[in-house]
């Protein structure tokens, strides 16, 4: 026995058309020629009056204030409805609160869900549950694609700060020689020195001029952190070849107090 009455021919026909984001609505062509087609399908099933509410292309259906749902419901309880024709009958809500809203309604005044796979009645018990299990596997397919795109942006952000700090520290390591020859490259070009100074004095004599570069090149680290927020110590660590020659170098340094 067919689900369509009179009584539902009298009414009109809905056909609800959504895309979830403009970029749908832009490349996905398919999709909307398919709803609007459901158009046809209407007035195969016998329907004379149809009507095509498509406000909500580019909107959600995950919660989302959405005023062609809003003008559907409205339709709905006015008991102009006969019949909601959508591609799948879930697509209509994504969310628990409007899916079962509009079954409510839906049920109350006898109008049809329309779908590809079939006509639904929610006065009947079984078509009310089928609908119900439709609405809650949407509900959970749309729970599952969020928790995975959350997922998948932490990754995406954990990557990307690994990968700053990782390019940031192949930086430093890759200029620190060439800041130190630049700094040198004064002294390295000096063919004559004149030095007056007796050099009796605690950093005198020519020892002052070394003195001076080396002073320079301890300045660099805390200068570099500053630039770059990436601290010295830390980047000695990601170089073990290079911690390790500056511990032997500091042990040189430290005098023998036995």
């Amino acid at each position: 026995m067919t689900k369509i009455t009179p009584e539902h021919l009298v009414r009109e026909a809905v056909v609800y058309v959504r895309q979830s984001t403009a970029i749908q609505v832009v490349q996905n062509l398919e999709s909307q020629r398919r709803q609007y087609g459901l158009a046809d399908r209407a007035r195969q099933l016998g329907w004379a009056d149809v009507e095509v509410i498509d406000d909500d292309l580019g909107r959600s259906g995950a919660g989302a204030r959405r005023p062609g749902f809003e003008k559907l419901l409205a339709a709905i309880c006015e008991g102009r409805v006969g019949a909601v024709l959508s591609l799948e009958a879930s697509r209509l809500a994504r969310n628990g609160r409007d899916w079962h809203t509009l079954l409510e309604f839906c049920g109350l005044v006898g109008t049809l869900i329309v779908d590809e796979d079939g006509i639904y009645d929610p006065t009947s018990p079984n078509d009310r549950l089928l609908l119900g299990m439709k609405g809650t596997m949407s509900e959970m397919e749309l729970s599952v694609f969020r928790q995975r795109s959350i997922e998948a942006m932490k990754q995406k952000a954990e990557s990307f700060k690994q990968y700053n700090e990782a390019a940031v520290i192949e930086m430093l390591v890759r200029i620190l020689p060439e800041v130190a020859a630049k700094i040198s490259e004064p002294l390295s070009k000096t063919e004559k020195m004149v030095i007056i100074n007796s050099g009796n004095g605690v950093g005198g004599g020519a020892s002052k001029l070394t003195g001076d570069v080396a002073t320079i090149m301890s300045q660099l680290p805390p200068v570099l952190e500053s630039l770059t927020g990436v601290k010295f110590e830390k980047l000695l660590e990601q170089v073990p070849s290079l911690k390790s020659a500056m511990e032997k170098e500091s042990t040189k340094r430290v005098p023998d107090r036995s």
